[in-house]
């Protein structure tokens, strides 16, 4: 009698547990099918809803894809730099900077564009797009000087940055995502 008794309260308390995870695995599942789709809006909701049982990194950072597709610039430079800041894994914290980088550049933030990208560069010196879309940035805020303050201190890397600018292309707008 006692056994079936534990055994019952085990499962009445382990079930919801285990349901939430499988539920999480679902919705992100639905959500990487939606965004493969292209119908971001109901990726964003499923990304919504498993950010809701776990604020983890992949959540987090596919939830600012699918905002930046809906062209919600704001919005996914938020969602990267909190995945930027959840995560431990180098290569994903250059990428979601440079994703912010890019939704910042595209909301028309060139200053925080700037440091967005900077800081992707920090953290993987050789990305040859976060560098690209740094200059390409960087000669901006120079031809548009209100979005850049003077008073702003010059540092060692932007003057070393400044040398390459004859190098430069136009921003590069694509993203980049976490493989599922």
């Amino acid at each position: 009698m006692k056994s079936r008794f534990f055994l019952s309260f085990i499962l009445l308390v382990l079930l919801p547990v285990l349901s939430n995870g499988q539920s999480r695995h679902m919705m992100l599942r639905d959500a990487d099918t939606a965004y493969k789709n292209n119908m971001y809006q109901e990726a964003e909701s499923n990304y919504r809803k498993a950010r809701e049982l776990d604020k983890d990194v992949q959540a987090t950072f596919n939830l600012g894809n699918a905002s930046y597709n809906q062209g919600k610039f704001e919005e996914a430079a938020k969602y990267f730099d909190e995945a930027g800041n959840l995560s431990t894994d180098a290569q994903i914290r250059s990428n979601a900077f440079f994703n912010k980088g890019n939704s910042m550049h595209q909301a028309g933030d060139l200053a925080g564009a700037l440091d967005s990208y900077k800081e992707a560069l920090k953290l993987n010196p050789n990305d040859a797009e976060a560098r690209d879309n740094y200059l390409s940035t960087l000669k901006k805020l120079e031809t548009f000087p209100i979005h850049f303050p003077s008073q702003v201190p010059v540092t060692t890397f932007e003057r070393y940055i400044e040398t390459a600018l004859p190098l430069i292309s136009k921003p590069n707008p694509r993203y980049r995502g976490i493989d599922q």
